[in-house]
């Protein structure tokens, strides 16, 4: 009989990390909204509220001993200060993923904050379980396309590159596989890894190793930047 290996400290902890909540830091909006808010992410399975602020400087300051997974920025009050406390927190938090929440998503502002690095734009108007949804695909590793606004924002956020640009990119471009062209594809359309391993018949593995040599042949850092980098450099159409 097979002797049952003991638990290491390293074990315990993996299992600690997977089953963690999702710790999200709230910063902006007003009283009445934070706390709403509050309630509506600590009555949800899986999620967890690590701290709130009314401004961005107090929202920093808690960004030390909290290390959040998620930040939801309230823009609606001071969209320039917001892109400033974005650059702020991906010094100081660069694991997290920031959120933006504004009531107007102007598309001039999305694409600034595309630009600044969010992870995605959120409508205020948008519905408890939308917004649930998009937290947990975003701490998942998946940009927020947020319906048909969403990818025109993309496409203008990233316009065409100049020739310039151009030249050195198509080397890489080439270098892609047409199965790695479909995951693209279908990752831009907002399929996550299940749903692309079922569209194309494959394993959510086989569907990880594709991303990671796409990431590694177009030299991106994530599914958000290759998202912006399909738009950009038009290997999806921009309606999706």
């Amino acid at each position: 009989m097979n002797a049952i290996e003991p638990k290491t400290p390293e074990t315990s902890r993996g299992m600690q990390m997977r089953n963690a909540p999702i710790r999200v830091l709230l910063i902006g909006g007003s009283s009445l909204f934070r706390t709403g808010l509050r309630a509506l992410l600590e009555n949800s399975h899986g999620l967890e509220v690590a701290a709130h602020a009314a401004d961005p400087a107090a929202g920093l300051q808690q960004t030390d001993g909290v290390a959040p997974h998620i930040v939801l920025l309230d823009v609606d009050e001071a969209p320039d200060a917001a892109l400033r406390t974005l650059q702020h927190l991906r010094n100081r938090v660069p694991a997290a993923k920031v959120l933006i929440l504004a009531t107007d998503c102007d598309p001039g502002l999305s694409r600034r904050m595309m630009r600044a690095g969010v992870h995605g734009v959120v409508s205020k108007d948008s519905s408890a379980a939308r917004l649930l949804t998009v937290i947990r695909r975003v701490h998942e590793g998946e940009p927020w396309v947020d319906g048909a606004t969403h990818s025109q924002d993309v496409s203008d956020a990233t316009s065409s590159p100049s020739d310039r640009e151009v030249r050195p990119e198509r080397a890489r471009i080439a270098s892609l596989t047409p199965r790695e062209r479909e995951v693209i594809a279908l990752m831009a359309r907002g399929s996550n890894n299940k749903a692309i391993a079922a569209d194309m018949n494959i394993s959510d593995n086989t569907v990880r190793h594709h991303l990671t040599s796409i990431f590694g042949k177009l030299g991106v850092p994530d599914r958000l930047g290759l998202v912006i980098y399909a738009f950009r450099h038009r290997l999806v159409a921009q309606q999706v």
